[in-house]
């Protein structure tokens, strides 16, 4: 019954998200159905999977799926840059502030960031995991949101991160101050630099 539900599930490595069934145009009766058959458990609110396979849900993909329309940023976008040694202890997502904020968990823990309409797509980048796509801010709008929230984050996480960037053999100066002006973190922004 319903196998190319089946399939679908299948296409995200088991694990699929309502926003996905919705986009796909999957009801509830028919998930109901299929979690009545034994083909497909309900994992927490909004999260289901295939009963049939052993899935192993990187925990990263599991918070992207709570928050569809979320970027990785701060904290989260710097160590997936590789801009910090720090391990985050929650998972850091921009929402635009047009959007409604989504229901989260308990676990994975999550911290949302509202960011204003007109600057939340700059920078934004797509990467995939486990047959999901997660956006992430690209290195230089990753370092002025540092910038810009430096007193919501660790002082030394903020020196660090702009000394790897410094460092980095990938940084583009001229994208970096760029996102600086329309963030209007530049002379900031400069300030630091010069220091380093």
């Amino acid at each position: 019954m319903y196998p190319d539900i089946i399939e679908l599930f299948r296409d995200y490595n088991g694990i699929v998200n309502t926003n996905i069934l919705k986009e796909k145009q999957i009801n509830y009766y028919q998930l109901n159905k299929l979690e009545a058959l034994g083909k497909i458990v309900k994992l927490k609110r909004g999260l289901y999977a295939l009963k049939d396979i052993n899935y192993m849900v990187d925990e990263i993909v599991e918070a992207a799926l709570f928050v569809p329309k979320g970027v990785l940023c701060l904290y989260s976008a710097l160590a997936h840059h590789e801009l910090t040694t720090y391990t985050p202890s929650e998972y850091h997502f921009a929402v635009s502030r047009k959007e409604r904020k989504p229901a989260l968990p308990d676990y994975p823990p999550i911290r949302l960031f509202s960011y204003d309409d007109d600057t939340f797509d700059m920078g934004i980048e797509k990467i995939e995991k486990d047959g999901h796509v997660i956006k992430v801010y690209d290195m230089e709008r990753t370092i002025c949101d540092t910038v810009k929230y430096r007193n919501k984050l660790d002082a030394n996480v903020v020196k660090e991160s702009l000394n790897n960037f410094s460092n980095s053999r990938k940084r583009n100066y001229t994208q970096l101050l760029k996102y600086a002006e329309k963030l209007r973190v530049k002379s900031i922004l400069n300030n630091y630099l010069e220091v380093l």
